[in-house]
């Protein structure tokens, strides 16, 4: 015997907060600004605060700069933040010439991708203003750390920065900022 589903109205949607009016408050986010006004301006005053945004471009351009900019803006208003580190780059003495207080800023370097996803998402669980993650590129999932230096699927890779993003999504209206780096890639491998 096949159960018949209850249609719901478009009212009663509304009503749940399933739908919201485009105006709703619930879409108001404050900003972080970067401090280059131009940039902030043109990006409608700086990172929207409890979203996801990527940095992306081609290496040495500027992302980790911003990144920083962001991490000394937040800290700034009284905020905490955090540098997840896949790349193994940290450089204190550059963070600390760009503003960051390298004293306030909590720093992980993990041995593998589903390691960052975690931290990040227990990061978030705990209200840290901004986390950003250097970089996307660099996670390596744990299976490929075990595999032979020959064997390198793209496949693999993908499949768990999906899911990393996918399980952090649910998490973002809590309060905490993400902001991830990555570089553009001429082609795959």
């Amino acid at each position: 015997m096949a159960v018949k589903k209850k249609e719901v109205g478009l009212d009663e949607l509304i009503k749940n907060g399933v739908l919201r009016k485009g105006n709703d408050k619930y879409f108001e986010y404050e900003r972080i600004p970067f401090n280059i006004e131009p940039l902030d301006k043109l990006i409608g005053g700086g990172l929207p605060t409890k979203r996801l945004t990527l940095l992306i471009g081609d290496s040495n351009t500027g992302k980790s700069l911003l990144a920083f900019k962001a991490v000394k803006s937040i800290q700034e208003k009284g905020g905490t933040a955090a540098w997840i580190d896949a790349e193994w780059s940290w450089d204190a003495e550059w963070a600390k010439e760009n503003g960051v207080d390298i004293d306030e800023i909590l720093v992980s370097q993990p041995e593998s991708g589903e390691v960052a996803f975690d931290i990040i998402r227990e990061l978030m669980r705990n209200k840290i203003d901004l986390v950003v993650l250097d970089s996307v590129a660099a996670l390596v999932p744990t299976s490929l750390n075990e595999e032979a230096l020959s064997h390198s699927p793209m496949a693999n890779r993908a499949r768990m920065v999906n899911d990393g993003i996918s399980r952090l999504m649910s998490n973002l209206g809590e309060g905490t900022t993400l902001l991830f780096i990555n570089q553009l890639r001429e082609g795959i491998g």
